[in-house]
């Protein structure tokens, strides 16, 4: 009897057991690019020897941003279908609009510390709306780039899998064709040789069957199975 094949966790649905599931990942990344954002915000302010509490400016900055890319995460998630051009023009205002806030949230927070931060014309206005341009398109950049890995990855599994599918149904068609009609022929063309004293012919035949079975019934569902030259009777 033949053993089923083994379920393809792809056509499942389930994740490879090496693979961490998705969303364990982001937030393990999205968490650890905001923390590295803090620790190099803050290192200037003990660089350039600000007051004791100043930490709490680049923290205000890091849970900002943490959570305005959140938003742009489902942002990308609902509009990823779109092409590249549509998805970029989609995605261009809420980018500068999560710099805008960055910096209006933190600066509000720097103000208690820096009186004369506070911009005072439109120019000023702009250019510290787009301060944490930089840090945004950072961000954006890596969960793009992640996210086509991840699709490529997935586009490559299912190949491979299609081609596991292939294989599969190339055996099951041999199996098939092992029909009882073909083994009676076969066995009686062996008995009729060895009743002629045809031994080394009959050995042949047996071994050329033997071979047969063993790539119909016993071979790798993963491998392609080699073709046997049937013996001339």
């Amino acid at each position: 009897m033949i053993a089923p094949s083994a379920p393809n966790p792809l056509i499942n649905g389930h994740h490879r057991p090496l693979d961490p599931p998705r969303q364990h990942l982001f937030w393990t990344l999205h968490l650890a690019g905001w923390s590295a954002c803090f620790g190099l915000g803050y290192l200037p302010a003990i660089a350039y020897e600000k007051p004791a509490g100043y930490w709490v400016v680049p923290l205000t900055a890091t849970i900002t941003g943490a959570a305005v890319t959140l938003g742009l995460r489902y942002l990308f998630h609902a509009c990823w279908s779109l092409p590249p051009r549509k998805l970029l023009a989609t995605m261009t205002v809420p980018i500068l609009a999560s710099s805008a806030v960055m910096d209006l949230v933190t600066r509000k927070v720097m103000l208690e510390f820096c009186a004369t931060c506070a911009p005072t014309n439109r120019a000023a206005y702009i250019a510290y709306a787009l301060s944490y341009i930089y840090v945004v398109m950072a961000w954006v950049g890596l969960y793009i780039g992640i996210k086509y890995y991840r699709q490529l990855q997935d586009e490559t599994q299912r190949a491979l899998a299609a081609r596991s599918m292939a294989h599969q149904a190339q055996l099951k068609m041999l199996r098939y064709q092992l029909n009882p009609h073909f083994l009676f022929n076969t066995l009686n063309a062996i008995s009729t040789l060895i009743l002629d004293r045809d031994n080394p012919t009959a050995n042949r035949m047996v071994q050329g069957l033997s071979a047969f079975l063993t790539v119909c019934c016993l071979a790798p569902a993963m491998r392609q199975p080699p073709r046997v030259r049937p013996h001339p009777i």
